[in-house]
C-alpha cells in the first residue's frame, strides 16, 4: 500500500521522543494549497563572506546610508566590504542606536558617541551608568544599570551636557530595567519581571509619560533578547517563553518543544533576537551560544538553524544594508548560496511518526520527490535517509544521488526498511546545492 509520509515541517520534538521526534534544521515550509506539492520544504540560505573585521561580531547597525559593526573595535563597513576601524570599545555586551548622524554605543556601563569623525567616551559625571540605548524623537534613551531608572541625552546632542535630573523610573512594579525599545510611537521599557508602556508627550520638564495601563507581568532575559518590526516586538521572556506584543498583550508564540530546547541553554540572557524577511517569510531568529530557533510568521512554525558540527548558528546579528541581507559572526556575511563561506551547510528533516495503530508493518520502499536544480559537470549531490523506531537512535544512513545535470525534479528511492510497530525517518543533505523536498511516500505492507 502506497501512503504519503508527513514531512518534518517544523521542530516539534516532544519531551518523550516516542510522542514526537519531528525536527527541521536549516529548512522551512511554505504553504501552496493549489500547488502540485502543498507543503514543500525549502533550505535556508547560506553565507557568503562580505567583510572581515578582526574578532567576533558583537553588534551590527545600519544607518541612513552606512553600516557600522563592533568586533574587536568599532568600525565602519563600506558597500564594497572594506572595513575601517574607528576606535576601541571595551569587552562586553554592546548596544547601539543612531539618529542618522550620530551612533551611540553602550558597553561596560559606559557611553560612546561616534559623530561621523571621532569616537569618544562620554565623560560628563551626570551621564548614567548605561546598560542599553535607544533613540526616539531626538533623544537617546539609556537604561541605568541594575536600577528601575532610564535617562535621556541632551536633545540631538548625545555628546553634550547631560542633566542629572533628566530621568524617570519604571516603578509601577518593583523591578530593574533591562532595556528600552521604540515600537511604533511607543517607548516600551522591558524589565526583568515586567514591561511598561510610555509615550512621547513633549513636556518641557520630562518629555515622556507612562500610559495608565497595567504593566505586563513577564520580563526580558537579556539586552539583545528582543526585536521589533511592524509596530510589534518579539522577545525571550524571563519565564523562557517566546512572546509577541499584540497591542498591550504578551502573546505566547513558543511551543512546548521550543521551550524545551530553550531551557537547555546554559545562559538564556546571551540570546540575540533579530528578524529579517526572506522571500516573503518574516523570520524571527533567537540565537544563543547553545542553540538557535527561528519562528516563521508566514506559517507560525518553528525551525532550527545550525552551522556544521555546531549546536547553534554561527551569526548572531543582522542588518539590512546596501540592498543586502547581512549577518555578523566570525565575519560579516551576506545571506546567499548553499554553503557557509565554503563550509558545509547541513539540511536535516526528521518526519513525524508512521504508525499503524500498534500493528506491525513493513516499509518496503520510501520515495522522496526532490529538486536540486544542479547544472554542473562535477557535482553529483547526495541525500541520505535513516530510520528510527524510538526517536533517539537511527539506523546507518543510506545515500542516494539526486539532481544530476539537467535534473530539476527527481524521484529518489530507498528500499527495504524492515518491520516496525512505528517509525520515523531522518533526511539529510550536506552538498552545496538547492534543497527542496516536495513530498515523501512509503510502500507499506
Amino acid at each position: 500500500m502506497r501512503v504519503p509520509v508527513r514531512m518534518g515541517t517544523q521542530t516539534g520534538a516532544a519531551y518523550s521522543a516516542a510522542v514526537s521526534s519531528e525536527r527541521l534544521v536549516n529548512g522551512y515550509v511554505e504553504s501552496t494549497p493549489e500547488g502540485r506539492s502543498p507543503t514543500p520544504v525549502y533550505g535556508t540560505p547560506g553565507l557568503v563572506a562580505f567583510a572581515t573585521p578582526t574578532g567576533t561580531c558583537r553588534g551590527l547597525l545600519e544607518t541612513v546610508d552606512s553600516l557600522y559593526a563592533v568586533h574587536d573595535q568599532f568600525c565602519s563597513v563600506s558597500s564594497a566590504g572594506a572595513v575601517t576601524n574607528r576606535g576601541a570599545i571595551p569587552a562586553g555586551v554592546v548596544d547601539m542606536a543612531s539618529d542618522g548622524t550620530n551612533v551611540v554605543l553602550t558597553c561596560a556601563n559606559e557611553i560612546y558617541v561616534w559623530n561621523g569623525t571621532t569616537l569618544a567616551a562620554v565623560t560628563d559625571p551626570d551621564a548614567p551608568s548605561a546598560s542599553s540605548v535607544e533613540w526616539m524623537n531626538g533623544f537617546f534613551i539609556f537604561t541605568e544599570t541594575d536600577t528601575e531608572q532610564f535617562f535621556l541625552s541632551p536633545m540631538n546632542a548625545p555628546g553634550g551636557d547631560y542633566d542629572a535630573l533628566d530621568f524617570e523610573s519604571s516603578d509601577v512594579l518593583p523591578d530593574k530595567l533591562v532595556r528600552s525599545k521604540r515600537i511604533g510611537r511607543q517607548l516600551v521599557l522591558f524589565g526583568r519581571q515586567s514591561v511598561e508602556f510610555w509615550f512621547y508627550s513633549g513636556d518641557s520638564v520630562f518629555p515622556f509619560e507612562r500610559y495608565q495601563d497595567d504593566p505586563l507581568d513577564v520580563g526580558l532575559v537579556g539586552v539583545h533578547a528582543v526585536s521589533s518590526t511592524n509596530e510589534t516586538a518579539f522577545w525571550l521572556a524571563n519565564d523562557l517563553t517566546v512572546r509577541r506584543l499584540d497591542g498591550r498583550t504578551a502573546t505566547r508564540i513558543s511551543t512546548f518543544p521550543i521551550e524545551k530546547a530553550i531551557k537547555a541553554w546554559a545562559d538564556p540572557s546571551l540570546t540575540v533576537v533579530r528578524n529579517h524577511v526572506w522571500l516573503g517569510h518574516l523570520f524571527v531568529v533567537f540565537r544563543n551560544p547553545d542553540g538557535c530557533v527561528v519562528w516563521d510568521q508566514a506559517t507560525g512554525r518553528w525551525h532550527e538553524r545550525a552551522s556544521y558540527e555546531s549546536d547553534t548558528w554561527g551569526p548572531a546579528f543582522y542588518a539590512r544594508c546596501y540592498d543586502k541581507h547581512l549577518v555578523g559572526g566570525a565575519k560579516i556575511y551576506e545571506l546567499d548560496g548553499y554553503d557557509e563561506d565554503g563550509a558545509v551547510l547541513p539540511f536535516e528533516m526528521v518526519t513525524p511518526w508512521i504508525d499503524a495503530g500498534g500493528d506491525r508493518f513493513s516499509v518496503n520502499q520510501v520515495e522522496l520527490r526532490m529538486e536540486a536544480g544542479v547544472g554542473t559537470l562535477t557535482l553529483d549531490p547526495k541525500v541520505s535517509i535513516a530510520k528510527t523506531e524510538d526517536g533517539e537512535t537511527f539506523t546507518a544512513a543510506r545515500l542516494a544521488g539526486f539532481g544530476k545535470i539537467g535534473d530539476r525534479l527527481r524521484r529518489v528511492l530507498f528500499n527495504c526498511f524492515g518491520v516496525s510497530r512505528g517509525c520515523a525517518f531522518k533526511v539529510r543533505i550536506t552538498d552545496p546545492v538547492k534543497r527542496v523536498v516536495h513530498a515523501m511516500w512509503a510502500d507499506i505492507e
